[in-house]
């Protein structure tokens, strides 16, 4: 850098001392933080406060623009971080093929640059895998984040939650057993996130075991829990599960009322997949109760889903929303 002109020195030199006065300036006398990239820090808080308020695709387009941000600044814990949440908002979307793959995209890059993939990235994975049916995949993965002590005790839970319910699918009672034990060792008390997952798996057992009364109040009791986290997803997959139970006790028109909560949220919420299942459930078994009203609205909403008439099978409940 030239040297200033003699007659200009006399000029710029306090403002100069100044500035460097002031950064070095904090009471712990440590250096100022580098700039923050505005850009990057406005697009995901953005993201954030959008998937606070129950908009998913704008939060997913957002988290999109900030990935893209942290990737040309080239800050590789951003990009862990935001890829991660990604995942999350694209499993919330019913998107988990992508959800999977971009969860597979950052702890490539993770691993690559010398990193760890957080519990947390491999835990969204595992749910991501077995909402798409790759179940050895999944049990694999959410199999690490269990074993692993370093993880979070709610990722170890929620873990144990996605082996539950691929036990659940399979009809393995003991395996169900086995992870509802698994989430009960992980603290003296359970951990309030935990409690919907864990009254969710004990519905499953009482199904399994011919328990309908009590399937009934372990689903309730999971949808109301979800409810109040705001995970509507997982909210309508208790509530499905707590219609199969009402069936099962010949309480036709309260499972057709339960199968149309179910599905109308999943409609609202872009689960299309489970909407359709859910819903024609809903206008199938309203028919055999009587029910003309819950069928016209179940009617009316496969109409909007562009859903073929037909009769359905009772729904496997689908996977945690992660």
């Amino acid at each position: 850098m030239p040297l200033l002109p003699a007659r200009l020195a006399g000029r710029w030199l306090p403002a100069l001392l100044v500035a460097v006065m002031l950064a070095g300036c904090g009471s712990s006398g440590a250096p100022a933080p580098p700039p923050e990239d505005a850009a990057l820090a406005s697009s995901a808080r953005l993201a954030r406060l959008s998937f606070e308020q129950q908009r998913p695709e704008q939060a997913a387009t957002l988290y999109r623009q900030a990935l893209t941000q942290a990737q040309q600044r080239d800050d590789l814990p951003a990009i862990a971080d935001l890829g991660w949440n990604l995942a999350v908002v694209l499993l919330r979307l019913d998107r988990p093929a992508e959800a999977a793959a971009t969860a597979q995209a950052t702890r490539d890059e993770v691993t690559r640059r010398g990193g760890t993939p957080q519990p947390q990235l491999l835990l969204v994975q595992a749910a991501a895998f077995y909402r798409t049916g790759y179940i050895g995949s999944a049990r694999t993965l959410a199999g690490e984040v269990v074993g692993n002590p370093q993880a979070p005790a709610e990722a170890r839970g929620r873990a144990a939650f996605i082996d539950g319910l691929i036990a659940a699918d399979q009809n393995d009672r003991s395996g169900i057993a086995a992870a509802l034990a698994q989430m009960d060792a992980l603290a003296e008390e359970p951990l309030p996130a935990l409690v919907p997952d864990r009254s969710e798996l004990a519905g499953r057992l009482a199904l399994l075991n011919g328990d309908p009364v009590a399937a009934s109040s372990a689903f309730l009791a999971a949808a109301d829990g979800r409810r109040t986290v705001l995970d509507y997803p997982g909210m309508a997959r208790a509530l499905a599960g707590a219609a199969g139970a009402a069936e099962s006790l010949g309480n036709a028109g309260k499972a057709a009322d339960m199968w149309l909560r179910a599905g109308r949220t999943a409609q609202i919420g872009g689960q299309t997949v489970v909407a359709r299942e859910w819903l024609t459930r809903a206008r199938d078994v309203a028919g055999q109760a009587g029910a003309t009203d819950v069928a016209l609205e179940a009617t009316a909403r496969l109409r909007v889903l562009g859903a073929e008439p037909g009769s359905s099978q009772p729904s496997r409940v689908p996977a945690g929303s992660g």
